[in-house]
This record gives C-alpha cells, sequence and structure tokens, in this order.
C-alpha cells in the first residue's frame, strides 16, 4: 500500500520545533508520526512535541 508523503527541505541544519509545527501545519495532514534522529532530542523538543500532541519516534541516546 503506497503512502503519501512530504518533502521540504530547509537551510542549513534545522532541528527545532518550530519548523516542524510550520511543515505540518502546512501539510494540514491530521495524523502525523513524526520519525527524527537522536540529534533532535533536548528536554525542550520532547516538551514542545508532547504539548503539541504530535506522535513521533526517536532514538534515545
Amino acid at each position: 500500500m503506497k503512502r503519501p508523503s512530504y518533502f521540504l527541505m530547509l537551510p542549513g541544519s534545522v532541528n527545532n520545533v518550530a519548523s516542524l509545527k510550520m511543515t505540518m501545519q502546512e501539510t494540514k495532514v491530521l495524523n502525523i508520526l513524526l520519525v527524527v534522529n537522536s540529534g533532535f532530542y533536548s528536554a525542550r523538543n520532547i516538551r514542545n512535541l508532547d504539548d503539541q500532541g504530535t506522535s513521533y519516534k526517536m532514538p534515545l541516546k
């Protein structure tokens, strides 16, 4: 089964939740599972994702 996806190139190494939030709002998709690498991990990022109600998968540091 094929699923639609969305790809957006951002300048430089962008790893903050604000950029992701904007991108997710742009797509107007409601059920998003965000898959990120361990470089995205920080207490602040986790808190922001949880506050937004975003589902995510992230490896532990």
